[in-house]
């Protein structure tokens, strides 16, 4: 027997190798279970998460959203996987394996459903739990910026004449307009006009794409 043979029922102390192995299995679900959550989140609201800046370290964040649901219970359990894994299934990898494949399905219905309670959530509650915007524009962009008058629009462009009254507004405890995320070139924000929901009726919103470069300076309240 060599010496780094284990004695007949000694337990086996991990190695580095099996760390290793462990953390690159953690990342892959985490990524995976991050994207699916993100996904599924904006996609409530209109928004691809190909439009945002969203890095690899995001993924891995908010994977922890989906995890700590319903009591920890999804964290209990990929725990209990590794567990099994580290124990029994590592000797049999095809089957280990087989399992890891079959996970993937139920981390995704998880991931999915938790975003969109979220989602809901945050649309039901606003200004309690959402982050506040307004903005002041740019003189170059003219009557977005109140340069030249609104009334130059013809009658029928009302919605266009809505919509600018909507963004222009700076009252930013008052203006319905909340920051749902941005990139290099964009905000985007969530207008939620002052109606009423119900469990049947979830509540309306409308989504602009502020372009940053219109944009004087933006106030963010949380």
């Amino acid at each position: 027997m060599t010496p780094t043979e284990p004695v007949a029922g000694q337990k086996r102390n991990l190695t580095l190798g099996d760390i290793r192995d462990i953390l690159i299995i953690v990342a892959i679900f985490l990524f995976f279970t991050g994207w699916i959550y993100l996904h599924y989140f904006y996609d409530y609201f209109g928004l691809s998460v190909s439009l945002l800046s969203i890095n690899y370290s995001d993924y891995l964040v908010y994977s922890y959203t989906v995890f700590i649901s319903y009591y920890g219970l999804p964290a209990l359990g990929i725990l209990l996987l590794l567990y099994v894994y580290e124990r029994w299934l590592k000797k049999y990898l095809p089957l280990g394996i087989f399992l890891a494949v079959l996970l993937f399905p139920s981390l995704y219905l998880l991931a999915r459903n938790v975003a969109s309670d979220n989602a809901l959530k945050l649309s039901k509650c606003r200004g309690v739990c959402m982050r506040h915007i307004s903005f002041v524009f740019n003189q170059e962009t003219g009557f977005v910026a109140g340069k030249s008058s609104s009334d130059s629009l013809k009658e029928n462009d009302s919605i266009v004449k809505s919509d600018l009254a909507n963004v222009t507004n700076t009252d930013i405890d008052n203006n319905r307009l909340y920051l749902l995320g941005q990139n290099q070139d964009y905000y985007f924000v969530l207008f939620q006009p002052p109606n009423k929901y119900t469990a049947n009726t979830p509540p309306q919103g409308i989504i602009y794409y502020v372009k940053k470069s219109y944009v004087l300076y933006a106030k963010i309240k949380t």
